[in-house]
């Protein structure tokens, strides 16, 4: 047996096989093409094993069946293609591994060497269903000297605004390139005229069956603003109206996102242990 990097597919073979992990949008937003990634499968018409990397941090592996030949095989292709990849994609990489049975859970340590941290973390998912009202019916305006502004070309032409370079490398990360998520995505930032600085954002990462993953940074200088309130409420009436179901995804004990999550009217609806892997500095 072996594992054969694949660019065609067929989609409904493949969702039957990830079905395990089917709470995350990630894995149908790569199949359909909409998120960029790579994919490895034994075989492509009657699988056994497989394993998505989303070129971010998402690392997806499903099997029939486990192995310790299996498991050389997954830590070969890590090591001979996945982690030297990531490092070129960034300087501090990161994968959140998820796996389809717990027999893999303690065998993920042989994947990566000694350079590497592992830590276990549980990851929630949430989303926040069309029968609840749209946020920005009643949401409260920016006060001075901020103000709001939708993600288009025009923003990442003002080259002197601050943080401009950090978020269009978080885009990229999950897009794949600025002009795809300006064709394809949508997202809402807030800006800070004073310092022409940006405050606070939030994008979508991931778009499949009619669901859209947020992501929503805020500048620690204007943490405690109500600005990530803002924006996600934004976010979530462009999802209403694009008629996707918006999605939220965080860990556990990131309790500012749990609690922001809860606010602005996120239902939880899957916890699933997960495995986050980081270099040692």
């Amino acid at each position: 047996m072996t594992l054969q990097r694949i660019t065609e597919f067929d989609k409904k073979t493949l969702l039957t096989f990830f079905k395990p992990l089917e709470f995350t949008i990630a894995v149908e937003a790569l199949l359909d093409g909409t998120s960029e990634g790579a994919l490895w499968i034994d075989d492509p018409t009657l699988p056994t094993i497989a394993l998505l990397w989303d070129f971010a941090d998402g690392v997806y592996l499903v099997s029939k069946e486990f192995s310790e030949p299996l498991c050389e095989m997954i830590q070969k292709l890590f090591q001979d293609e996945i982690i030297p990849d990531a490092e070129k994609r960034s300087k501090s990489p990161v994968f959140v591994i998820y796996t389809s049975s717990e027999q893999w859970n303690k065998s993920i340590i042989s994947f990566f060497t000694s350079k590497w941290t592992i830590k276990p973390e549980v990851a929630c998912f949430y989303e926040r269903p069309h029968t609840l009202s749209d946020p920005m019916k009643s949401s409260e305006s920016l006060p001075a000297p901020f103000v709001g502004h939708p993600m288009d070309s025009k923003l990442f032409k003002n080259s002197g605004l601050k943080y401009i370079l950090d978020l269009q490398e978080e885009i990229e990360s999950d897009w794949g390139s600025l002009e795809k998520f300006l064709s394809g995505g949508y997202g809402y930032c807030v800006i800070d005229e004073n310092t022409n600085s940006l405050a606070s954002w939030a994008i979508i990462g991931n778009i499949a069956r009619s669901c859209a993953e947020l992501g929503i940074d805020t500048v620690e200088e204007y943490w405690r603003k109500g600005l990530a309130t803002h924006v996600a409420n934004q976010m979530i009436s462009l999802s209403y109206k694009k008629n996707l179901t918006p999605h939220w995804y965080c860990f556990q004990n990131n309790t500012a996102s749990v609690k922001l999550a809860e606010k602005v009217g996120f239902q939880k609806i899957q916890e699933f242990l997960v495995y986050v892997i980081e270099k040692k500095e």
